[in-house]
């Protein structure tokens, strides 16, 4: 392994510099809005890829906004995902101390920081998607009724309590009103803000279920007391007589009572979810009396807290997310070995989200250190995005606090000092906002009606509402689908949608490939994968613009492509210590010459870190949780480099230049290709101390 350190204040204008994709965001050109399902922009549809920050990261210095904006464009980003702004007060969050401690009151420096950084990044052509309620934690001393078993953030509760409701109404009013002294425009009101998000991962059914340890029944007297007299002005309006006393989860899920009691419950728990975000949206849209006036997309919550229902009746967009991990116990293998493992599958979680006719964002896409292969999953998800026709892909995180000058992977999620993930963004980026895979044929469907939300829970004790109305249930078994769902493979195959309706359907799944191949119907992306014998699974991409190799690739094998620069060409690799990502894409075109960069990653560590050291009685690596010597190690970033050759399906004498590059993608070494009659041999090796190259062919 050897040293690879992209510095982190790197804007330098290289072949890795993608901030041509961005132009300034300009207020004669209108806010981002929706046609025919997608987000538009100034009259043309547009795609996002971007990055979240978190806490205190939302709130750098002016050079640090600077560089921020900088290196987000240079990477490819055309939006950014400002998240947990509201967990703290000052300096990591923006809420000002007041003297009854309250988190009520927005700190003015705190907001003059968010200012400059939302002036430089619509200067450099990055949008922003707002997310108004994430982590803020209401007490007594912000007017509420404090309650030993609150569910974190006040998740759930917050939906029917109207104080808390009150209190994100005015969070919402005071922030998007809000003068930028810097664009001289309300946030509201500026075409920076491409999009607003209601609450983050907030559900009051998910949290009847059972969320974090907390669950509605479990709230104190009153709570309780607030439920029952929503419950009785509910049942008033819809039946006779006096309503019956609620029926618990646990007597719902054992059967016990009456069936229909137990549906008009979840009924009951149903509406006042869908009241909470038609009001909300109502609030934010509405510039009558003290609404807002936002002008822009707004989304609910993440589908897995049940937006897939009621986003398509009152919201504009919506999205989703996951990560690779499985209950925080980390995978440091090759993520193409467990494309269907629970938890540990965002393509097949993420994709059976999508509502027809609603743009569709995953907000929330990752692989957490110590996983020695999270590149493999940005390059994947980017890939599928785009043949799924997603409309944005926002990885977590660039930033997750205050500390911008890391020259190590210090902090799980975050990808800024993480070199493999790095140069994998890179392509993910150009390939996803470039359309550069084929949008899959007409997607397979899945119909979820409002009865099948008011049944679930009925004598199911492991119910999941999250579950619902996505077109992939959970069943373990990733060729058995749950009844009325798609099974998990056919999502590496074909395109899905959710709707609701009148009646229940589902679409007939493709045949499972007798050859272990998920090949997608355009025949652009395969996965092949034996749930038998999972060593060898790999992945391959051939595309016109781009072509890649990810996943345990056998080296005595040679993999050939037939489309774009590789067609009638092809990529082996030298042994390996467990798996690669190789790609080739295409950056510039020309008439005479085409560039293209290659990336070829392996696994990533930082110096001394030693998981061996990770908690007693636990697997190694478990849920690290914040920066430690003794689990982290220190800089500078190890990486391994991969051995690979090439076949280009052209002269060596076409081959006008071949290069290595530094960190910050300029140019460095001058190699050359091997001739081969009328092709040639691109050598990749790790003795080049690269994780990628820059190649200019003649046309």
């Amino acid at each position: 392994m050897f040293e690879f350190t992209i510095p982190w204040n790197d804007v330098a204008d290289t072949i890795t510099n993608l901030s041509f994709l961005n132009s300034p965001i300009l207020n004669e050109n209108g806010f981002v809005g929706i046609e025919n399902g997608h987000f538009v922009y100034n009259g043309e549809r547009i795609r996002f890829f971007g990055a979240n920050l978190g806490r205190g990261a939302n709130f750098p210095s002016h050079e640090e906004s600077e560089i921020a904006a900088g290196r987000l464009a240079k990477l490819g980003c055309n939006l950014v995902r400002l998240c947990i702004m509201d967990m703290d007060y000052a300096p990591e969050g923006i809420f000002w101390v007041n003297d009854e401690g309250s988190k009520r009151q927005l700190d003015p420096v705190q907001l003059e920081r968010l200012d400059y950084l939302i002036y430089q990044l619509k200067g450099a052509g990055i949008f922003v998607n707002l997310n108004l309620h994430v982590s803020r934690q209401l007490t007594s001393r912000d007017g509420i009724v404090d309650d030993p078993n609150m569910p974190d953030f006040n998740k759930g509760v917050d939906i029917f309590d109207p104080t808390m409701i009150d209190r994100h109404r005015e969070y919402a009013h005071d922030l998007l009103t809000h003068v930028n002294q810097y664009t001289n425009l309300a946030y509201y009101n500026d075409p920076v803000i491409a999009m607003v998000e209601v609450t983050n991962e907030d559900s009051l059914l998910a949290v009847w279920k059972g969320w974090g340890g907390k669950d509605i029944d479990s709230l104190g007297s009153f709570y309780q007391i607030e439920l029952d007299d929503l419950w009785k002005a509910w049942w008033h309006q819809r039946y006779p007589g006096s309503a019956p006393r609620r029926p618990t989860r646990d007597q719902i899920t054992a059967g016990e009572g009456s069936e229909e009691i137990a549906h008009r419950y979840v009924d009951f728990l149903l509406r006042l979810e869908e009241e909470y975000h038609e009001d909300m949206v109502d609030f934010l849209k509405n510039l009558e009396g003290s609404g807002v006036g936002v002008k822009v997309p707004i989304s609910g919550t993440q589908v897995g807290t049940l937006d897939g229902v009621l986003s398509s009746s009152f919201h504009d967009q919506h999205g989703s997310y996951a990560t690779w991990d499985n209950l925080n116990l980390f995978f440091l293998d090759s993520i193409t070995k467990y494309p269907f493992k629970q938890w540990h599958r965002p393509i097949p979680g993420i994709t059976s989200g999508k509502v027809t006719g609603k743009p569709y964002i995953a907000t929330e896409v990752s692989s957490p250190w110590p996983n020695y292969h999270a590149a493999e999953p940005i390059l994947l998800s980017a890939l599928y995005a785009a043949f799924q026709d997603w409309d944005g892909l926002i990885l977590f995180a660039y930033r997750g606090n205050t500390v911008w000058n890391y020259e190590y992977v210090a902090m799980k999620y975050d990808f800024d000092r993480h070199m493999t993930k790095m140069v994998a963004i890179t392509v993910a980026a150009l390939l996803f906002r470039r359309h550069d895979v084929t949008v899959g044929g007409d997607p397979l469907t899945l119909i979820t009606t409002r009865q099948d939300v008011l049944e679930h829970p009925w004598n199911n004790a492991s119910f999941d509402f999250t579950f619902v109305t996505r077109a992939i249930g959970n069943a373990i078994d990733p060729f058995v689908a749950d009844e009325g769902h798609l099974p998990a493979y056919a999502t590496l195959m074909r395109r899905m949608e959710i709707d609701k309706g009148e009646t229940h359907s589902v679409s007939d799944p493709p045949d499972p490939p007798q050859d272990h191949i998920f090949l997608t119907d355009t025949g652009e992306l395969e996965w092949q994968y034996d749930p038998e014998n999972i060593d060898p699974s790999f992945f391959k991409a051939d595309t016109e613009n781009v072509q890649a190799l990810a996943g345990k690739i056998d080296t005595e094998d040679r993999y050939s492509f037939s489309r774009g620069v590789l067609s009638r060409g092809s990529i082996s690799v030298d042994p390996i210590t467990s798996s690669a990502l190789i790609a080739v894409i295409l950056v510039q075109t020309t008439p005479d010459f085409r560039t293209y960069l290659i990336i070829a990653t392996g696994e990533m560590e930082n110096t001394e870190f030693a998981p061996s050291l990770g908690p007693p009685g636990l697997p190694q690596l478990y849920y690290l949780p914040e920066p430690q010597e003794n689990y982290w190690g220190h800089e500078p970033v190890l990486v391994e480099g991969i051995g690979a050759h090439i076949t280009l399906p052209v002269p060596a004498g076409n081959v006008i230049e071949f290069l290595t590059l530094y960190p910050d993608g300029s140019d460095h070494v001058q190699l050359d290709p091997e001739p081969q009659g009328e092709h040639c041999i691109l050598h990749l090796s790790p003795d080049n101390e690269t994780l990628w190259y820059r190649v200019v062919i003649r046309i």
